[in-house]
């Protein structure tokens, strides 16, 4: 019997547990069970819009890559491109950009809204520019107690002669055009009628154009039914100038007054997608803190250079930012990065022609221009790159004179509508400083042979006989820059010189006279880059000029005085505000007062205010 029954017990526990046993727990004791998926998590994303975006930026950071227009662009398109993301909010305050680059910006932002998602703007204390960019997005709120600043256009010319006198300085200046009126600070107490007529077109149509992109993009929603604002409106509420909050949402200037969590509730509310949670910090990548010495100097030795692959096509895109200077820097001076040196500029474009596999060029413009031998120089080589590859050019908030010469050859040129461009014209001459010796006690002698031995003197004016062979010569340069920009824009040199003669235009102008190609923005000449080459975006390599550096190698580019250290933040900002000032009119006296450079092809950037 005990036999019978040995077997029973061990019986009764396998069909036990063959009965609790099932495939998941097999899946369990093998490693193999399936990981619970979570619900994806939609996204809004939160960017805060401040502070002056370059459109490179060099500066070397440690920890934290800082902010250009470029990395602003290429983190929106990645947003466009995000399917979790359904709704991104733009904290919009204290934006030093021009308007032409906030007209991009703007641009970034709507091409979202065409993606399918939905976009909300955020104003503190805002000007003019922080607005343009928020009029992007689809709704625009602003704080309680906030500030908006929405005064029109004005453009500001700061005139020296009386200053020069007292410093026993005189502007000596001879010009070709009737419109190039860059010198003329220089010479006179007040503003020419040729300056006032042509600064009041610019100033017209900068205003023309900020009260129809105001009323094309607010609606009024008070009535039956909504409608577009009228242009009578805008203009209404641009005379009143400062908005609070409330008188922002009478004039229909914003759809909201709410605080930054009333808004955040208010775009979840309006995103029906769940779940869903708040994003702030998108796309930034942050460097891990060096644990030793060792990881420290790997750090500087970094360089943020992205490695080429030879065998990938590629678009270039050279940025030429600054005034233009002939040969090459000198040790210490100022910051060459900001600032267009032709023995410099020469060479860069050297490197990327030798790139393998290169499709086609971009060159960023952002420059008023400077010395006429450096601006031909640019010229010349870049016509040499465009035989191998198509060259297309973007213009920043300004691209005159010069900055036009360099850029007129390429085969498609592209503005914004509020960018600064022709000012096709020459201008030489210089400030004579022997007054300025005699104050100081210092007489200047001389021996001399030669007629117009003393013509780039710098202690005597122009005699009769130098200065008419200084305007032979200025003859020369105009006829020759009026030439290449017929033949770059493809019209008779009869056709462009009644847009040329130092004439300033703002892209919108330039387009009617044929002086650009299109309107639009870096991207859209990028895009424009990859059509005409039949390139798909994204299947090529964009590769920026001048190449980023590393610590050390910044360190060799620089003097040794460094970086100075950062002020206290009010007195920060009103030193802003006085280099602001100051630095145009430095670097007008730095291009003046160069050894034996006394012609121009320069338009000095006026003060607008917005």
């Amino acid at each position: 019997m005990h036999r019978r029954f040995r077997f029973v017990g061990p019986l009764l526990l396998a069909c036990f547990l063959a009965s609790a046993w099932t495939p998941a727990h097999a899946q369990s004791f093998w490693g193999l069970t399936k990981k619970k998926t979570k619900p994806k998590t939609f996204k809004i994303v939160e960017l805060t819009l401040r502070g002056g975006y370059p459109d490179v930026s060099p500066e070397f950071s440690l920890f934290e890559q800082k902010q250009s227009y470029k990395s602003l662009v290429q983190k929106l398109r990645k947003i466009e491109n995000d399917a979790s993301v359904k709704a991104v909010l733009f904290r919009i305050s204290g934006l030093g950009v021009g308007m032409a680059k906030a007209v991009g910006i703007s641009q970034a932002i709507q091409q979202l809204s065409s993606a399918g998602k939905r976009t909300y703007a955020l104003l503190e204390t805002s000007s003019t520019t922080d607005y343009m960019v928020a009029l992007g997005c689809q709704s625009v709120s602003i704080v309680p107690g906030g500030m908006l600043y929405l005064p029109g256009v004005r453009i500001e010319s700061l005139y020296y002669k009386n200053l020069l006198g007292r410093l026993g300085l005189e502007g000596d200046f001879v010009t070709i055009g009737a419109f190039k009126t860059a010198p003329e600070p220089f010479m006179r107490e007040k503003m020419s009628d040729a300056a006032r007529k042509q600064l009041n077109r610019l100033v017209g149509d900068m205003y023309g154009y900020m009260v129809e992109t105001i009323a094309a993009r607010r609606r009024v929603t008070s009535g039956k039914a909504p409608r577009a604002m009228t242009q009578d409106e805008v203009k209404a509420a641009i005379d009143q100038g400062l908005h609070s909050g409330v008188t922002a949402k009478k004039f229909h200037l914003v759809d909201h007054v709410l605080s930054h969590t009333g808004l955040r509730k208010l775009v979840k509310k309006e995103v029906p997608t769940r779940p869903l949670r708040v994003v702030t910090n998108y796309g930034k990548s942050k460097r891990q803190a060096p644990t030793s010495i060792f990881s420290l100097f790997s750090m500087l030795m970094e360089s943020k250079k992205k490695k080429i692959d030879p065998n990938k096509p590629k678009i270039a895109v050279i940025y030429a930012q600054g005034p233009i200077y002939y040969g090459s820097p000198s040790a210490g001076w100022g910051n060459s990065e900001s600032e267009i040196w032709s023995d410099s500029m020469v060479k860069t474009i050297n490197k990327v022609s030798k790139l393998k596999n290169l499709r086609a060029v971009v060159l960023r413009v952002n420059s008023p221009g400077g010395d006429a031998l450096a601006s031909d120089i640019i010229w010349k080589r870049l016509e040499r790159l465009k035989k191998r590859v198509p060259l297309f050019v973007s213009m920043g908030n300004v691209a005159a004179s010069g900055g036009y010469y360099i850029a007129m050859g390429a085969d498609v040129l592209l503005a914004q509508p509020t960018t600064i461009t022709g000012s096709i014209g020459v201008f030489g001459g210089k400030l004579v400083m022997k007054q300025t010796m005699n104050k100081l006690g210092v007489n200047v002698q001389t021996v001399s042979r030669g007629k117009h031995s003393g013509i780039f003197s710098q202690f005597s004016k122009f005699s009769d006989t130098e200065r008419a062979t200084l305007k032979k010569m200025l003859d020369r340069v105009y006829d020759t820059f009026t030439k290449k920009a017929a033949k770059g824009r493809k019209m008779t040199q009869k056709q462009l010189l009644q847009y040329a003669g130092g004439q300033v235009w703002t892209g919108r102008q330039a387009k009617q006279a044929k002086l650009i190609d299109r309107l639009g923005g870096l991207q859209d000449a990028l895009l424009l880059a990859h059509k005409r080459t039949n390139l798909k975006p994204g299947k090529a390599s964009v590769v920026t000029y001048p190449r980023p550096m590393s610590f050390f190698e910044r360190l060799q580019s620089v003097s040794s005085a460094g970086q100075p250290q950062r002020l206290p933040y009010a007195y920060q900002k009103l030193l802003q505000t006085i280099m602001g000032v100051a630095m145009p009119q430095l670097h007008r006296m730095r291009l003046l007062l160069q050894p034996r450079r006394s012609i121009f092809l320069w338009q000095p950037t006026p003060r607008i205010r917005w």
